[in-house]
């Protein structure tokens, strides 16, 4: 019978009970999950038909193999594309344990195969040092015909903000018409295809490709960053006039770790934490929270500088604030 996990946060694994899901593509899961089971109460890979699953779901699923030998190794088999555009990292066909930052990942999913029951799970992960959004996730054990678990389904589903594009050596997935739909605003896509213009065939442009000549309509909503080193941090180096406006007064030169809000921990922090280890463009959605009753939100796309080509020292970011009047 499935029951709360409470009683394992003494062996370090906090986890609860799937049924309380709060996700509805979780719990439609969950259900298709328990209609696999069979007369013995275990759920058969054999059984599992992805075409019989909603197709907005196949995005944010990925399925590990369990490989046994002198030690359990847990493999991603498959991993859909929504999961590795907010991870900002490239899963397919690596073990867990070979993957900085997922012990704690290994430990529930090896809790899992061992005791062939599914969990829930909401957490922030820190994969190969690239720091994701809060996530709910489903973990579900599939057996072989000889009882064992012999692969792991998972649904995860992130809050708040999403990649622009998936790692590509080629970077030939990042365009904006194809992954800036959500938010129709021409400034994100104008403010993307500029930096998708500079860089060329490098992976990133330099600051100093910057020419404001070139960008004049985009300049009151720029921003840029200094990102610093050892800890992280970011400093606001020029903040455009659209941009002032709406934010807090007599930022330039202060550095995100004087805030209470901007600190490590803290979801603005750790989205930018992503653009630099990544080195990927990142787009969001928020929630207004400053002083103008007349604006409801914002929106904002990251984009990673570089002046070696491999390390990000620098983001420029376009942001739109909108509110009531505003066209959607």
């Amino acid at each position: 019978m499935l029951r709360v996990y409470d009683s394992l946060k003494g062996e370090g694994i906090v986890i609860a009970d799937p049924a309380m899901a709060i996700d509805p593509d979780l719990k439609m899961l969950f259900e298709y999950w328990k209609r696999l089971r069979r007369p013995d109460g275990d759920a058969h890979y054999l059984d599992l038909d992805f075409s019989t699953l909603p197709r907005r779901l196949l995005p944010w699923l990925y399925l590990i193999e369990v490989e046994r030998g002198e030690a359990m190794r847990l493999k991603v088999r498959t991993v859909g594309e929504m999961v590795t555009r907010h991870i900002g990292i490239e899963l397919r066909g690596r073990y867990l344990d070979e993957v900085k930052g997922a012990e704690a990942t290994s430990q529930r999913m090896r809790f899992c195969v061992e005791r062939k029951l599914p969990y829930r799970i909401r957490n922030t992960a820190k994969w190969d040092n690239v720091t994701c959004t809060s996530y709910e996730a489903l973990v579900l054990p599939l057996c072989d015909e000889a009882g064992q678990v012999a692969y792991v389904l998972t649904v995860a589903k992130y809050d708040h903000v999403e990649p622009v594009a998936v790692s590509d050596s080629s970077l030939s997935s990042l365009n904006a018409p194809v992954n800036l739909p959500r938010f129709t605003s021409s400034v994100l896509d104008e403010g993307f295809a500029y930096w998708d213009q500079i860089r060329g065939d490098r992976r990133m442009p330099r600051f100093t490709d910057i020419d404001a000549i070139d960008i004049p309509k985009l300049l009151p909503h720029a921003l840029v960053l200094d990102v610093e080193a050892e800890p992280l941090d970011f400093r606001y180096r020029l903040i455009g006039e659209h941009v002032g406006k709406f934010g807090r007064k007599g930022l330039k030169g202060r550095s995100f770790r004087e805030f209470d809000e901007k600190k490590p921990g803290n979801t603005i922090f750790d989205t930018l934490a992503t653009v630099v280890y990544g080195k990927l463009p990142r787009f969001g959605r928020s929630a207004y929270a400053g002083e103008n009753p007349k604006m409801q939100m914002f929106q904002e796309i990251l984009l990673p500088l570089s002046d070696d080509g491999e390390s990000v020292n620098r983001i420029l970011i376009f942001a739109e604030f909108r509110g009531s009047g505003s066209a959607p």
